[in-house]
Order: structure tokens, then C-alpha cells, then sequence
């Protein structure tokens, strides 16, 4: 009986080219298959966040996805579904995400 892997990829930020090396390097490691667990903020910040999201949806035959909800994607829920009146993104000494509510 094959052990099972499990592996975590945490804040990816629209950067399709980053994980796809992650990606290969694992696959390369496990051919066979096992499941990744992604921890979530996907988008934002970088070049390719449809590009990430169409690679997290879709896992190769004999590998589970496992997809958690980050921040980012909570943020960008909340704001579509008008929970916040206004929502922008304030430059400061760091980025970070003001609501004026």
C-alpha cells in the first residue's frame, strides 16, 4: 500500500509562472499522484490570477485538489456581493485593504 502525500501550497497572488514550477517540481516528485491542499489567496497582486484559478480547478488525472478560501478571495466576495458600500485599495508605508463602511 502506497503511503499518501499530502502537500500545501500556501499565497500564490496570481502568480501562474511561480506555480507552475511548484506544480512540476511535485509532479515530477509523484508521478503516480497524491493531493495537494492550496491554502487559499490565489488572486491578487500578480500578473495571471485567471491563469491560477483555471490551474487550481482543474487537477491532472490521479491528484486531488483540495481548494481553501483565503483572504483575497473573501475580500473580492464581500465586494461583489456589495456587503461594503466602498471598497478600495489605499497605498500606506503597506498595502492593505481599507472599507469605508
Amino acid at each position: 500500500m502506497k503511503n499518501k502525500r499530502y502537500y500545501a501550497f500556501p499565497d500564490i497572488h496570481g502568480r501562474k509562472d511561480l506555480l507552475r514550477k511548484a506544480l512540476e517540481f511535485v509532479y515530477d516528485a509523484n508521478p503516480e499522484g497524491d493531493k495537494i491542499i492550496f491554502l487559499g489567496d490565489y488572486i491578487d497582486r500578480g500578473p495571471d490570477n485567471y491563469g491560477v484559478l483555471k490551474t487550481v480547478m482543474n487537477p491532472p488525472e490521479n491528484w486531488e485538489f483540495i481548494t481553501l478560501l483565503g483572504n483575497h478571495e473573501e475580500m473580492f466576495i464581500d465586494a461583489y456581493i456589495g456587503r461594503y458600500e466602498f471598497f478600495s485599495y489605499a497605498y500606506s508605508k503597506r498595502h492593505r485593504w481599507v472599507s469605508t463602511r
